[in-house]
């Protein structure tokens, strides 16, 4: 473990969230940050030890007081499991026995046996479980909410900091990350995290924000230059964060993402998905030349969390995706109701020899070449009403 007074930032490995805190109306609440990077201060906790006598040996137990989050007097406060419910919180500013976790070692067994397995596996002699003293209960993350539950919980692990100070009483903790697209900042300048990354080592990041990118599948009428809409799929509120130094790179970013399906008697676009939000992160480890450690781990990490999925099916929802899918080829063909999907289309035939003019009400036309055909999108069925008012063109006036 490490020493008493030590920086840390708490992670749970299995949700691969960092504890962090964050201001409230009526205090702080705790989230889950996906790097400590991106939250600065408001992820750092100092570790106190605290040894109590049990019955025949003493217990060592843990409390961790916050960097950021202090009461009105301006004592720190401590992460604290809550007397009346399983949530954890951070409003004491006492070593109480709801404020007090034990840490014990994490054990694994699915690649029980297998050393060629286990030289990839995490170094589990860093990942332990958190317990609380008072209830003894285990910490976790659920749902992107910290609670208390049966024990193990999840495994958790520490994130030491040598020299916190470019995380702490700076810009970086008021956001300016996530508000200031474009901005490049020194991060990690002064950090000493062991042989990953040397103390005069230098980085920078970079966001890059996108309010949205939407992508339309349409289906291009045949005989016309009319291109039906069917389905589409937007990603919005994008913010991409880019960490380079010289021992690694990350790449972080949470994605909303929607998909819509085309209503054409409606003339309207309908929620297909609801929207999902997605976490992703990406670190590369760079393997330096000529160094004489072995590294017995991947050097890529890639991790993706997604947030409840919820789809509202209907038939023309399911006619329009099946009708996709067989005009892709990527299975069938199906048997659906074209009528249906395409319920706005007018097939106009023009018999006579004479061109033929078709005006709508908002000012357009259509103009069909005698002994010719064309299929007409009508985007609003007043149209339908008016699509008989057309001219004979002789091609001699």
């Amino acid at each position: 473990m490490v020493p008493d007074g030590t920086i840390v930032s708490i992670k749970d490995v299995d949700q691969h969230m960092y504890v962090a805190v964050d201001r409230a109306e009526s205090g702080y609440n705790l989230v889950g940050a996906i790097h400590y990077s991106l939250v600065g201060e408001r992820a750092l906790f100092r570790v106190k030890y605290h040894h109590i006598r049990g019955w025949k040996s003493q217990v060592q137990y843990l409390s961790f007081i916050s960097l950021y989050a202090k009461d009105e007097s301006g004592e720190p406060l401590r992460l604290n499991c809550c007397r009346q419910s399983d949530f954890v919180d951070i409003s004491s500013s006492s070593d109480s026995a709801w404020a007090l976790w034990r840490a014990l070692p994490y054990k694994y067994d699915i690649y029980d046996g297998d050393v060629d397995l286990e030289t990839y596996l995490p170094q589990t002699k860093n990942i332990f479980y958190l317990v609380n003293k008072k209830n003894d209960c285990a910490l976790a993350f659920v749902n992107g909410v910290l609670e208390v539950v049966s024990n193990p919980g999840h495994p958790f692990k520490f994130k030491v900091f040598h020299d916190p100070s470019p995380y702490v009483s700076n810009a970086f903790l008021d956001g300016i990350l996530e508000k200031e697209s474009g901005k490049i900042m020194l991060l990690d300048s002064c950090i000493s995290e062991g042989k990953g990354l040397s103390p005069q080592g230098s980085s920078f990041g970079v966001t890059v924000s996108v309010d949205k990118v939407s992508l339309t599948i349409v289906h291009e009428l045949s005989d016309s230059k009319e291109k039906y809409p069917l389905l589409q799929g937007s990603i919005s509120t994008t913010q991409v964060v880019i960490q380079i130094s010289n021992a690694k790179v990350r790449v972080m970013s949470r994605l909303e993402i929607l998909l819509y399906y085309f209503d054409s008697q409606k003339n309207m676009w309908r929620e297909l998905m609801h929207p999902l939000e997605i976490d992703v992160f990406y670190r590369y480890r760079f393997q330096t030349q000529g160094s004489e450690n072995i590294i017995h781990w991947v050097p890529g990490h890639f991790y993706a969390r997604l947030r409840e999925l919820s789809m509202t099916m209907t038939e023309l929802s399911v006619d329009i995706i099946l009708f996709v899918i067989g005009e892709l080829n990527l299975a069938g063909p199906y048997s659906v109701r074209i009528s249906t999907i395409l319920a706005n289309c007018c097939k106009v035939e023009n018999q006579s020899g004479l061109s033929l003019i078709c005006q709508f009400y908002d000012n357009q036309d259509v103009s069909v070449a005698g002994r010719n055909s064309t299929t007409i999108f009508l985007r609003c069925l007043s149209q339908l009403t008016v699509v008989l008012l057309v001219y004979l063109k002789h091609p001699l006036l």
